[in-house]
């Protein structure tokens, strides 16, 4: 599915109060969320069930020793997935290779560069979170970063959604009037008390892909919005909840759902869709967790075996074998060491055990646990 600006002389708009979906018009009587098909039993119970999963996740989540390394490992497949779905193809390991590095070194792997930045979106929006909450001003920082360029809400004609057979859908023109599309949206997604977060996350996210306010970057954009949501809601402590990887793995499932819902006017399947992503995906972190933990018991062993005199506490070697990476500053956020230098002390001699693997060129200095990497990604 590819997006494109409109060459051709402009077409005529509909005006007419919510005309039927026509792909080749610009979709300027976009309806708003019809919230009287979200609260089917069906829905609702779907609904249960992912809340229920989001629980043991927090729950998981908060009984880890340093939360935000959940937050750093996730965001990254986050990022790597989402960017996938758009055909930006690269690796969490291609991205961690960048990391930290000088920007002129980043230039040999432009994929890579690419997800890198949309990972520094999803982090730099959940930083700003107090004073920017989700909203027009946060999307539009959020898509700049990603695109590494300045990008606006759609001033003049928009773009087109073209498939293999030819338009798929023509998205709304007009700044004034996708802004207040986008101000019904937020309102919706804000105020609708009678409406699950959950829900309103679902259908928000295929509104604001409708709504379709760039030139391009929508799609990480909109799904961006899903994960800092979720959190803000306070059904996550954080944007953990990288449901870009559900997505990509069903990938001819999400588009075709996509069109159908604004062809049909159907939201239950799509709800239905989104709600089991939720599902999946919290389960899946939650078990990965724990499996992680069990990498952390054996790395405790095996560091001692290999150091029958170990310098380094059972704890810190559970800290720092727990996570995908930890860099030597981590260890000193996290109070572990008071400088970085001690830090480097720490984290050799248990890459000298082959836990983890120093990658050259970063700075602060990074350690990659090849086990954990192969556990969260399949690398």
């Amino acid at each position: 599915m590819q997006q494109r600006p409109t060459d051709a002389p402009p077409v005529r708009a509909r005006t007419e109060p919510y005309p039927p979906w026509d792909p080749v018009f610009p979709y300027n009587n976009l309806p708003p969320v019809p919230r009287e098909q979200l609260t089917t039993p069906a829905i609702e119970a779907r609904c249960r069930r992912a809340t229920t999963a989001l629980d043991t996740l927090r729950d998981a989540a908060r009984r880890l020793s340093d939360p935000l390394a959940l937050l750093h490992t996730t965001t990254l497949i986050e990022a790597q997935a989402s960017s996938a779905i758009e055909g930006i193809v690269t690796t969490v390991g291609q991205m961690l290779e960048l990391m930290d590095r000088p920007r002129l070194s980043n230039a040999t792997d432009p994929d890579a560069d690419d997800a890198l930045r949309h990972h520094k979106s999803i982090i730099d929006a959940w930083q700003r979170r107090g004073a920017e909450p989700v909203g027009t001003a946060m999307a539009i920082r959020a898509c700049s970063t990603t695109k590494g360029r300045r990008m606006p809400v759609r001033r003049g004609r928009g773009t087109v959604i073209a498939g293999p057979h030819g338009i798929v859908y023509t998205p709304p023109t007009r700044e004034k009037r996708i802004r207040s599309m986008l101000d019904e949206l937020w309102r919706f997604m804000r105020e609708d008390a009678g409406t699950h977060p959950l829900v309103r996350m679902a259908a928000g996210h295929h509104q604001f892909e409708s709504i379709h306010p760039f030139a391009d970057g929508n799609g990480r954009t909109g799904r961006l919005i899903n994960m800092l949501y979720l959190s803000e809601q306070q059904l996550t402590d954080l944007p953990v909840l990288c449901h870009s990887r559900y997505i990509l793995r069903n990938r001819p499932t999400y588009y075709p759902l996509l069109d159908s819902t604004r062809k049909t006017g159907d939201w239950k399947r799509w709800t239905l869709w989104m709600l089991d992503g939720v599902r999946e995906t919290a389960e899946w972190i939650a078990r990965t967790l724990e499996r992680q933990a069990a990498i952390a018991e054996r790395a405790v062993a095996r560091y001692r075996g290999a150091k029958p005199r170990p310098v380094t506490g059972d704890d810190t070697v559970r800290f720092v074998s727990g996570r995908l990476c930890c860099r030597s500053t981590d260890l000193v956020d996290a109070r572990v060491t008071a400088k970085p230098a001690t830090a480097l002390a720490v984290l050799r001699p248990i890459a000298g055990a082959g836990i983890l693997r120093e990658w050259p060129g970063h700075k602060p200095a990074l350690f990659v646990n090849p086990e954990a990497l192969a556990l969260w990604t399949g690398e």
